[in-house]
């Protein structure tokens, strides 16, 4: 997320003003579909369905799916190669590494990959969310754990000599991209919600 504050305009304010609209729109958006959830006497107990009651069954799913679509694809894509990732850097700590300081066996992060998507499809078969409560207790407090080592860590260190918080160098079509890529990064950080309820709106 700082990377993202340097390429908007206004580098540092800027960029905080962004993240600050961004959870404001979030925050307003979910109170309304909360709202929306029983509206003139009728509940909608999945978005499709408020969809169509609001622009008719062709565009009502569009509307919904489309989006829905497009933020699902992405997220398990995201979250799959940085599963893999992370799972390949654990394992290069924990192997046993040989004289030239390498792991004696390694794998190709396609190789993680599979090997966390193969939890994923272990843990689906989970008759409800509900006996997933341990994962995503386990999952909130390293969220927080690694949140708080970041941000503690970057505070006790301070700025290190030589280290440049510029964009000099970048060309004006490289300087617009990075703007937009930014953007979608605020973006992204805040559709969780919309992936953690895609089945209601009272889930919200």
């Amino acid at each position: 997320m700082p990377g993202t504050r340097l390429h908007l305009p206004g580098r540092w304010p800027g960029g905080a003003v962004t993240l600050v609209l961004s959870w404001l729109i979030s925050l307003y958006t979910l109170h309304q579909l909360c709202d929306l959830h029983e509206f003139n006497d009728r509940r909608f107990n999945r978005y499709h369905e408020l969809g169509v009651y609001a622009f008719g069954k062709v565009w009502g799913n569009i509307a919904v799916i489309t989006p829905q679509l497009i933020v699902m694809v992405g997220l398990g894509i995201t979250y799959t190669v940085t599963g893999g990732q992370s799972l390949k850097r654990f394992w290069a700590i924990v192997c046993h590494k040989g004289a030239d300081g390498t792991c004696a066996t390694d794998f190709g992060l396609s190789a993680w990959i599979i090997v966390f998507t193969g939890v994923h499809l272990f843990l689906i078969q989970c008759p409800n969310f509900n006996s997933l409560r341990p994962v995503s207790l386990l999952a909130a407090i390293m969220s927080m754990g690694y949140s708080t080592i970041a941000v503690g860590g970057s505070i006790k260190a301070g700025k290190q000599p030589g280290a440049e918080y510029n964009l000099n160098g970048y060309s004006t079509g490289a300087g617009i991209l990075n703007v937009f890529n930014s953007l979608g990064i605020v973006a992204f950080a805040y559709g969780g919600a919309l992936d953690k309820s895609q089945e209601n709106p009272k889930g919200v």
